[in-house]
């Protein structure tokens, strides 16, 4: 019997999307303890393919623990592979293929105790069906043009929706609130409750959309340099733009080796008017499909 160390670092939704190779990593050998260092633990949480949950501040205590001769660091990083940088492969294929594992259908998935998602529900109150929208990702302040909604455009749809809806919008603390919504600012897994008890889902390339897909939600997502065949889902509703619209700038999906770059100078932003490049009708009318 082996150990394994994985280390599932980054963003939340990364660490959301490593539970697939969690998965395929236990299924391969059962029998090999299978350790995770994460500076997002909670998503772990109850996770039947995990022997044991560190997080990242504990480092030293999971080495003094597990590491030895016959343990099996694995730490490398999915972003610096050819085939992901160059945006012809998925994240999640990219990943397993790192570990010679076949992904098949495998998918990101949280796992809750019984009646877990139940009590959380009960933290959102509506008399109305709920829309749930992520606007702005990375729990940055400033709009960040790469994969944000720009903040007019949010505003418009949160006051057209809310006639109908009662709206929560994802977001960190240090973030704006849009007028009209309900902050939603609680952990991953009172969010997902969230998410779950929506009617209607709009998000953004953040770890709302990879939260939505463990859930197995179809979700209407934004996307803008980013791009859907790196970082989505196919049980996603994926809302891309149309980037003939300028030529001052080459797409790319900043899956560069040094990591990704997700916030960008507005100076750097290649459209004449980012407010416009998914009109109000637009996200209404894939809102409803």
């Amino acid at each position: 019997m082996k150990t394994k160390i994985f280390w599932a670092t980054g963003g939340m939704g990364k660490v959301i999307a490593s539970t697939a190779i969690i998965e395929l990593l236990k299924k391969e050998n059962p029998n090999d303890k299978l350790i995770v260092i994460t500076p997002h633990p909670l998503v772990f949480k109850n996770n039947p393919y995990i022997d044991e949950i560190f997080n990242i501040k504990d480092v030293n205590k999971a080495y003094q623990k597990y590491f030895n001769k016959d343990s099996q660091i694995l730490v490398r990083e999915p972003y610096n592979e050819p085939s992901f940088i160059s945006g012809k492969e998925n994240l999640l294929k990219t990943w397993s293929k790192m570990y010679g594992l076949d992904l098949n259908n495998t998918s990101p998935q949280l796992f809750f105790e019984v009646g877990e998602l139940d009590k959380y529900e009960k933290l959102f109150k509506s008399d109305k069906p709920i829309f749930v929208i992520h606007p702005f990702g990375g729990g940055t302040k400033e709009y960040n043009w790469v994969r944000d909604i720009h903040p007019n455009s949010a505003q418009n749809l949160v006051d057209f929706i809310s006639k109908s809806y009662t709206v929560y919008q994802i977001k960190s603390r240090e973030q704006r609130l849009l007028k009209g919504a309900i902050p939603a600012e609680q952990n991953v897994r009172k969010i997902a409750a969230l998410l779950k008890m929506a009617d209607k889902r709009l998000l953004i390339d953040s770890f709302s959309q990879h939260l939505s897909a463990s859930l197995r939600l179809k979700s209407s997502v934004c996307w803008y340099m980013t791009q859907p065949l790196s970082y989505g889902y196919p049980i996603n509703n994926n809302i891309v733009i149309n980037h003939s619209q300028t030529k001052k700038y080459k797409p790319f999906t900043f899956t560069v080796p040094q990591g990704v770059n997700l916030s960008e100078p507005l100076e750097l932003c290649p459209y004449d008017s980012p407010q416009n490049l998914h009109s109000l009708d637009k996200i209404i009318k894939e809102l409803n499909r």
